[in-house]
């Protein structure tokens, strides 16, 4: 497992098999796992020019705690799963099915930095701080 705490810059972790949690990210995060859950909690440091979200689990939940107002264009993407539950968002998106996968997609506010999700099997869970 990987573990992450008040990280300011750009952070690039991946990992062969485990979890990877993370709190308090500040600036831009692209995590990666084999098998395992990804668990992230952004904070919003304006001093940061990087915000960027890539979240990529083979096979686990992926959970993100966004701020509040936290300008983004939202994609996330569930494959091999047909219900449109696999995706639990507090923040509003348009949940689709497309052949064998859920999609979710979203703009808040100007929708400046992009925040990008997929997994397979299991499920996304998106929350706001």
């Amino acid at each position: 497992d990987i573990e992450l705490e008040t990280m300011e810059g750009p952070v690039e972790v991946t990992t062969s098999g485990g979890d990877i949690d993370g709190e308090d990210i500040q600036g831009s995060i692209r995590a990666q796992t084999s098998g395992g859950d990804i668990s992230v909690v952004k904070t919003w440091n304006k001093s940061l020019s990087e915000h960027d979200i890539k979240l990529k689990t083979s096979r686990g939940t992926i959970r993100l705690t966004l701020p509040r107002n936290f300008p983004a264009t939202i994609r996330a993407t569930v494959e091999d799963k047909f219900s449109m539950e696999a995706i639990d968002s507090e923040i509003p998106l348009r949940i689709s099915t497309h052949h064998d996968e859920v999609r979710g997609e979203g703009v808040i506010g100007e929708g400046t930095y992009r925040v990008t999700l997929r997994t397979r099997y299991d499920s996304i869970i998106i929350t706001e701080e």
